[in-house]
């Protein structure tokens, strides 16, 4: 099982970073390890392609969210504001996607958007986004809209 996921898995610029800092101890100062090589850092571009992969990818495992019980509805957030906290939340069905891809996609694209806020400077109102209420209508996971009063 864990030979598959290796296999599976695709290096890029941010994970040869994150196996860098595993391989050397996560080390502050300079490395010294014979192998280690730096990494150019990505433009705010290139950062923006790999999250648009990314997205793809998390709402192609989401499909369609179709529940037998609500229960069976989550909401993960995905993402990150320039000064902290989730920039949205997506909901899903465990009848329909796997759950540690949703899990694993979310958190990559959550990852990727905090290096391009870094990149960019970004700043941002710092409000708070909230998890939203779920609600299974139709046979369908969603986010449930607030009353208009």
């Amino acid at each position: 099982m864990f030979i598959n996921k290796l296999t599976a898995f695709k290096p890029t610029a941010f994970s040869a970073c994150l196996l860098s800092l595993v391989a050397c101890g996560g080390s502050s100062g300079p490395a010294t390890h014979p192998a280690a090589v730096a990494v150019p850092a990505r433009t705010e571009a290139q950062i923006t392609e790999e999250m648009q992969k990314v997205w793809a990818l998390l709402i192609a495992e989401i499909g369609t969210p179709l529940a037998g019980d609500l229960s069976q509805c989550r909401a993960i957030p995905a993402g990150t504001k320039a000064c902290g906290g989730p920039s949205r939340y997506v909901v899903y069905s465990t009848q329909v996607s796997n759950e540690e891809r949703v899990r694993a996609f979310a958190e990559t694209y959550t990852a990727l958007e905090n290096e391009r806020n870094l990149a960019s400077q970004a700043v941002s109102t710092c409000s708070m986004v909230m998890p939203p209420a779920i609600e299974l209508a139709a046979g369908r996971c969603q986010a449930r809209q607030p009353s208009g009063g």
